[in-house]
């Protein structure tokens, strides 16, 4: 084998080893431990899924509790992950519903909610209009273990 030929094969298996060990490692995802749990048992009843009717247009939302890590930080707290189905005269406009049995992590949601100050009667949601391009933020008032209402829905 000529000289030349064994540098071009040297080069070829060093720039070979090079790529390999650049490659990223896209294994599953470390959780990180959270410093701090606030738990917050005002949202269990909201937990469940709800269907509402009006004038032909319809919602189902299906409301889960899970532990959240808040941005930036290691805090963990309790929060609402929502799933959402938006139908306006038996014509569906947006359905996230088919991916409830997914974590916020996973990023299949469409929303997020909470409680404000402590009033446990009030849920605030923010939820993705994706048809739309926008966020809403919607003030649920629980009113029995069978029956939500909607105050109010804002643009975000």
């Amino acid at each position: 084998m000529k000289f030349s030929n064994k540098i071009i094969l040297i080069l070829l298996f060093i720039f070979c080893c090079l790529y390999k060990a650049q490659k990223p490692n896209i294994g599953q995802p470390t959780l990180i431990e959270c410093s701090t749990y606030t738990s917050d048992n005002t949202i269990n009843k909201y937990v469940g899924n709800w269907t509402g009717n009006i004038n032909g247009k319809s919602m189902t939302l299906i409301l889960k509790k899970e532990k959240i890590m808040s941005p930036n930080s290691t805090k963990c707290y309790d929060d609402i992950v929502v799933f959402h189905q938006y139908m306006s005269n038996d014509i569906e406009i947006e359905d996230s519903t088919n991916f409830s049995n997914t974590t916020y992590l996973e990023g299949k949601s469409t929303g997020l909610g909470y409680t404000k100050n402590n009033n446990e009667n009030i849920l605030i949601l923010n939820i993705s209009h994706k048809s739309k391009n926008k966020v809403v933020k919607a003030f649920i008032s629980y009113i029995d273990a069978t029956h939500l209402k909607i105050d109010k829905i804002e643009n975000l």
